[in-house]
């Protein structure tokens, strides 16, 4: 940073011949003010759920793992007990069709939003 202040500075003094004596470091001035209020953002998510999410998965990883080593080496013949289940009706052909709507609608929105200018304001 330090480096990049002593090249900034040294380009204005190249450049501002005619200028008032204080316009080097009025404009540095300006520039560390700029760069101190726009370096720092809000997180999407905050630290609190961050941890939240974390433990989360932690838990959810752990016990998928636990499952496997039962289902490996545990007296349960996992394959029958599956083959067992009766799975509902639930309609997958609606479930399909909404990815696919899902999908083709966010493609046509990020190629809209590709050749429209973005306007910074």
């Amino acid at each position: 940073m330090i480096e990049e202040d002593k090249h900034i500075k040294q380009v204005l003094l190249n450049s501002a011949e005619g200028t008032s004596i204080n316009f080097t470091d009025l404009v540095l001035e300006r520039i560390n003010k700029l760069s101190v209020t726009r370096s720092g953002y809000q997180p999407l998510v905050s630290p609190k759920w961050q941890r939240v999410f974390l433990l989360t998965f932690a838990f959810i990883a752990v016990a998928i793992i636990i499952l496997c080593v039962l289902l490996a080496y545990g007296p349960v013949d996992a394959s029958r007990w599956i083959k067992n289940w009766e799975v509902p009706e639930i309609g997958y052909n609606k479930i399909i069709a909404f990815i696919v709507c899902f999908w083709i609608v966010f493609g046509l929105n990020a190629l809209f939003n590709k050749k429209l200018p973005h306007s910074r304001s």
